[in-house]
């Protein structure tokens, strides 16, 4: 029973998938299979509302989804490829034979006995007449096999193209494994069962569209996004999610000391404690595969497990167990895997391992992913553990596409049965792909391919991490405050094609207000801003944001966000629509006929033209000189529109000698504004600038 994907949330380092639907029990059991072969194990959740769940076992299932055909696109790229080795075999023939044709000359005498005879010249006089059509029919078609092996190859790079667009799920359905899920349950008939699992290859980017209503009164704004994934299966009709948090977290609970008043308490014991060194003699000679138990009461069959036991571990069954109950403790408790490791390292033989050479790729993998994985050593003789070993990772693909760390990879974890080889049984052991292949009863041949796709998919998820971002994007990382989720208004579709994929999330309906601003002093354009507030409380983050107004696209700005309560800031740059001119007129006058001083006046004008059909306003602000110097003295004699001290925006530097004025400007229509100040100097001092004072 395969159910469908519900929801998935992606976040920055890879994805979680949500599948719920209806299946039907047989035999206490429900199979959920088509799951992806690159699921983290320990993250595999599986709940019912209709029944109670039991049990939860992963396998491996080497048939896969189906067995169907190869989409069409990879089928084409095969056919090219035959057509371009047989273009290529037909070259080299035509080749070789133009190759021959340039060597065939008369054969030269050996000696000076042999003279060739008048029938021998005869036969060289006709060489051209007899090779004529051979040569035609060869210098002929040698260009048409070059053309068409042009041709050919010229397809088979638009057909390898287009097999690049198929999504993983569809290119990889009918050869690559799956897992299943076995899921042991309560009751009978149909149940309502959901499963939930992570895996890695997913990344999303933020994007904005913002829509102006002509009036820039009104306007919304969408948040999008662009989502990536090649996790080898397609997302169809899911309700999607985007979450700024990394998918896996490793975050540990600190220990705190308890501090009491009175006596001093003993030392507590830790939790987890190393393996015992006699683990062994758990695991008597009774109980070894072959063995046949020899029939004995009850007491005579502890005191016989006794014999093979230690005096240590028989002195603590003594003080800890009666020894009526002794055979319910014969298992230890389990430590942890780093503990087990650590402990593991001094008393236990590790298995010989043994390195593998990857087969070539199918055509399927060769389209989808490139080149081959690099081959190891050639396989050395196993060793007589009963375990299968593990294949030794090759320099460049890792054997662990998780980022979790091993040691708390718990989902590949297996605790080894009492039937196991010596050294190994009651002791924790990471599993890989292919010793799950081999349980599975996989023969040695098809575990190379089930490694194949092992080492594709890891590679494309890889791919999909590091993918490049288009212009002005970027993607989620670690920001100051809580995570957030959005949430997708509908449904969406990705293919696992490793590409880009616009969403449109949330559409959010805004008031707008649009300020005109003009420092003309320094640009004679005015920009225009755009300030706004959101109904939703949403976190926006950087990206790009593509202005509309009324329907037509006016550009494309990079964008820093806001905050979860700040007001939406934008600037959307010049507006064409506005035209200014600035006029500075300077005149200079004494102060006194005996002071020697100067009166320097500064006149400037500035004239903004609309062409807009409504009414507006534009903030024009200017600077006055400060005086630093006593003997200097600044004035401002007239402004229209009356000018405020203006000191800069809140939060940065502060401008002295700062002024803003507002001037009103009616539908199509134009307006002055002027300032005039005047700058009073002593005689010892002179106006550094000339007759730029204005400017």
């Amino acid at each position: 029973m395969q159910l469908p994907i519900e929801q998935v949330i992606v976040h920055r380092d890879g994805a979680r998938i949500r599948r719920v639907g209806k299946a039907k029990v047989e035999n206490g059991q429900v199979v959920l299979s088509g799951l992806p072969l690159m699921l983290h194990e320990a993250s595999v959740r599986v709940s019912s509302e209709s029944t109670t769940v039991l049990s939860v076992s992963l396998e491996l299932d080497v048939e896969g989804i189906d067995r169907g055909p190869a989409p069409e696109a990879m089928r084409a790229v095969r056919q090219l490829e035959f057509q371009v080795a047989l273009a290529e075999a037909e070259l080299d023939a035509v080749q070789e034979q133009l190759a021959l044709l340039n060597e065939v000359t008369p054969a030269e005498p050996s000696d000076e006995a042999s003279v060739p005879t008048a029938e021998r010249l005869l036969a060289w006089g006709q060489v051209d007449e007899v090779f004529a059509g051979w040569m035609t029919e060869v210098l002929t078609s040698h260009p048409r096999i070059v053309q068409n092996l042009a041709r050919i190859r010229e397809a088979l790079e638009i057909a390898r193209n287009d097999a690049s667009q198929v999504s993983g799920a569809d290119a990889w359905r009918h050869w690559v494994p799956t897992r299943r899920a076995i899921v042991t349950v309560e009751g009978t008939g149909e149940v309502d069962i959901e499963i939930e699992y992570r895996v890695l290859g997913a990344c999303w980017t933020p994007a904005y569209a913002l829509h102006v209503n002509p009036d820039f009164r009104t306007g919304r704004l969408v948040l999008r996004a662009l989502v990536a994934q090649a996790t080898g299966e397609d997302w169809g009709q899911v309700a999607l999610a985007l979450s700024t948090a990394p998918m896996v977290q490793q975050v540990d609970a600190p220990t705190l000391k308890a501090r009491r008043l009175g006596r001093a308490q003993p030392i507590s014991r830790a939790a987890w404690r190393p393996l015992p060194s006699d683990l062994e003699s758990l695991f008597p000679i009774e109980l070894e595969p072959g063995a046949v138990p020899r029939e004995r009461g009850g007491r005579d069959r502890v005191e016989a497990l006794d014999a093979s036991w230690s005096d240590d571990t028989v002195a603590a069954l003594d003080t800890a167990v009666p020894r009526s109950k002794r055979r319910a403790r014969l298992a230890p408790p389990t430590p942890p895997p780093a503990m087990e490791r650590s402990s593991r390292a001094s008393s236990v033989e590790t298995p010989q391992s043994i390195a593998f050479s990857a087969p070539s790729m199918d055509e399927e993998v060769m389209v989808m992913g490139g080149s081959t994985p690099p081959p190891a050593a050639a396989p050395r003789k196993k060793q007589g553990a009963r375990r299968r070993p593990e294949p030794t990772p090759s320099p460049t693909a890792s054997t662990d596409s998780s980022v979790i760390p091993k040691a708390l990879d718990y989902g590949s974890l297996r605790i080894a049965d009492w039937d196991a080889a010596p050294g190994q049984r009651g002791r924790l052991t990471r599993q890989s792909l292919t010793d799950q292949a081999l349980a599975a009863g996989v023969p040695a041949a098809a575990v190379r391919h089930v490694e194949q796709a092992r080492w594709t998919l890891e590679r494309l998820s890889k791919e999909v991490a590091v993918l490049p971002v288009p212009n002005h994007h970027s993607r989620p990382t670690d920001r100051t405050g809580a995570d957030f989720r959005y949430q997708m208004e509908g449904r969406a579709d990705i293919p696992a094609d490793g590409q880009w994929h616009s969403v449109s999330l949330v559409s959010e309906a805004l008031e707008l207000r649009v300020q005109y601003r003009l420092i003309a002093r320094e640009d004679p354009r005015v920009f225009r801003s755009l300030s706004a507030t959101m109904v939703s409380a949403l976190p926006l983050l950087p990206g790009p944001v593509d202005v509309y107004v009324g329907g037509r696209l006016e550009l494309t700005t990079p964008w820093q966000g806001s905050g979860q309560d700040s007001p939406i800031e934008l600037g959307l740059g010049p507006e064409d629509a506005l035209r200014v001119a600035r006029n500075v007129r300077y005149r200079e006058e004494s102060t006194g006929l005996f002071s020697g001083g100067r009166r320097v006046h500064t006149e400037v004008e500035l004239t903004v033209a609309s062409s807009l059909p409504r009414a507006i306003s534009v903030e024009v602000f200017d600077r006055i000189p400060i005086a630093g110097d006593d003997s200097v003295a600044v004035s401002l004699e007239s402004a229209e529109p009356t000018a405020s001290p203006w000191t800069g925006e809140p939060g940065g530097p502060i401008l002295r000698g700062g002024l803003r004025q507002e001037v009103h400007i009616p539908p199509g229509g134009e307006s002055k504004a002027t300032l005039h100040w005047h700058m009073s100097v002593g005689s010892k001092y002179e106006v550094d600038g000339g007759e730029r004072r204005g400017n």
